[in-house]
């Protein structure tokens, strides 16, 4: 499969992006299922672990509140996992517009010497856009905690000011960190394919994005959504045992919502990657003139092809037939 490299609009990205899936439907499915693993074993390992607490009498609050730290550590460990699994989706697609052959194995083969720049890329990403919400969880925390303290000693009033402020602050804090993320959302695909650090794939990300975040936003959107979907038909049969199972949800419920869990992002994930690697393409297209020096990379290489192919025996080596 051979595509024409263009500047394209949202529309064009978005049925592009669809039509790479469904081509090699299997192919992105596998690469995701890495990340999307990764994640899985975490959830069980944190329910298995919740499970020892509580068989050891811990107080329900210090067992609420680890369980309230691995949640979000999940975040970080499927962000992370989540680096080269969009690094092998940028290789899968790059082959593909030059009409190669591509499989799984392949496709992190080729990423895998530089997987831990890719994750500290990833962490650093994380760090930078997740800062404001973090500020804003240490400012909802606080008065939250301290809110019996607050009501006995200063009345109703002050706590409510202290609530309204620390919404306040998730407010501003939350879309500060979403632009952040796409500021930063195609410094993997430049990473990848420009075979560059960390700091240089920042700013890189930094000048491709330009232009393009409301674009990426709208592509962040629809996967969400078809993970939500996704999530929820497999899930929502469930919901009923789970509300009457109530604290002691079964450990085979576990086993089944997180399971559901893994197929939805396995199905949902290629929608992220494959349409930020064609935002990372259709960026340079735009602002470097990627196109052009992507034809006469071709020509060169198939010019020299021709040249091997119809030299004689040897020449192509260094032979002379003298």
């Amino acid at each position: 499969m051979e595509i024409e490299l263009r500047p394209l609009n949202l529309g064009e990205i978005l049925d592009r992006t669809f039509q790479l899936y469904r081509v090699r439907f299997l192919t992105f499915v596998g690469i995701a299922a890495f990340g999307a693993a990764i994640l899985l074993l975490w959830q069980l390992a944190q329910v298995l672990g919740l499970r020892f607490l509580f068989g050891k009498q811990w107080p329900p609050s210090a067992a609420a509140a680890m369980g309230g730290v691995g949640s979000i550590l999940s975040w970080g460990v499927f962000v992370l996992a989540l680096a080269v699994v969009l690094a092998a989706m940028n290789r899968a697609v790059t082959a593909l517009y030059l009409g190669k052959k591509i499989g799984i194995a392949q496709s992190y083969s080729e990423v895998r010497a530089r997987w831990f720049r890719y994750v500290l890329l990833s962490a650093t990403v994380l760090l930078v856009a997740g800062t404001p919400i973090l500020i804003a969880g240490v400012a909802i925390f606080v008065p939250v905690s301290l809110a019996a303290g607050i009501r006995s000693l200063w009345g109703a009033n002050i706590l409510a000011f202290i609530y309204a402020l620390a919404g306040l602050v998730l407010l501003v804090t939350f879309p500060l960190s979403v632009w952040l993320m796409l500021r930063y959302s195609l410094a993997n695909a430049a990473s990848t394919f420009e075979s560059i650090g960390i700091r240089p794939a920042l700013r890189r990300s930094v000048l491709l994005s330009k232009g393009l975040r409301s674009k990426i936003f709208v592509l962040l959107l629809i996967a969400v959504a078809a993970q939500s979907l996704v999530a929820g038909f497999f899930i929502l049969p469930a919901i009923p045992l789970i509300l009457r199972a109530g604290n002691a949800v079964p450990i085979g419920m576990n086993i089944y919502t997180f399971g559901m869990g893994f197929i939805s992002h396995v199905l949902t994930l290629p929608i992220y990657g494959i349409g930020l690697t064609l935002f990372y393409f259709d960026a340079r297209i735009r602002k470097e003139g990627f196109d052009v020096e992507w034809m006469l990379d071709r020509a060169i290489e198939a010019e020299k092809v021709a040249e091997q192919t119809s030299a004689p025996d040897g020449a192509g080596a260094g032979f002379d037939p003298a």
